[in-house]
């Protein structure tokens, strides 16, 4: 089921398929269009500004996706994503949160030390 998933008609952007998370459960959370879901074509790579762990990103983005009344994740608490499909996915939605974008102070402060 995973790849039909991810492939074309479908084309979801899923984490790793040897990631905690992919069970027949969340599979079949997917295939039914209960949780949230992105395609590959919607997501835009990102990169971490400041350190974070998967919880803590799982975390946000979980709040950010309540916030918009989006689907829930899904995600049972013990079996996680990989950190980078939540990267790709929180930054996808939101590019300007905190986690990728310098604040003030980071951003006069790689001025100053150019």
């Amino acid at each position: 089921m995973y790849n039909f998933l991810s492939s074309p008609p479908r084309s979801l952007y899923m984490p790793f398929f040897r990631s905690a998370c992919i069970t027949n459960e969340y599979l079949q959370l997917l295939f039914l269009k209960k949780v949230y879901q992105i395609s590959k074509a919607d997501i835009k790579l990102g990169t971490l500004t400041k350190s974070a762990t998967v919880e803590e990103l799982l975390e946000e983005l979980k709040k950010n996706l309540q916030n918009k009344q989006f689907k829930p994740t899904g995600f049972n608490p013990s079996l996680l994503p990989d950190k980078e499909w939540i990267v790709n996915v929180l930054h996808s939605l939101w590019p300007s949160n905190s986690y990728f974008s310098m604040g003030e102070h980071q951003i006069n402060q790689t001025i100053d030390t150019q």
